[in-house]
């Protein structure tokens, strides 16, 4: 799953706006495209975190954060705890 693709590149894929298809999305899954795009990158960065050795940094990279600190605030948001402890 590419975990950076842009909003607008889907909605041209699927030959709408991309106003059309955030309310779509929304109206069908409950939740914000984006707010869905987010959760997926944690979730993989999670996995990532619990069944590798490479770095907090590397993860955030390979799952679209361009900046780690925004990563691991997301993650302490989302899971409760420090990007860091998901290995302990």
């Amino acid at each position: 799953m590419p975990y950076s693709l842009p909003i607008n590149t889907l909605a041209r894929e699927y030959c709408m706006s991309v106003s059309k298809l955030t309310r779509c999305f929304r109206q069908v899954y409950g939740v914000s495209l984006h707010a869905y795009v987010i959760g997926a990158r944690l979730r993989k960065g999670a996995e990532l975190l619990m069944h590798s050795d490479i770095s907090v940094q590397e993860v955030a990279e390979s799952i679209g954060y361009a900046k780690p600190s925004q990563f691991s605030a997301d993650f302490r948001k989302r899971f409760g705890i420090l990007s860091g402890e998901c290995r302990l």
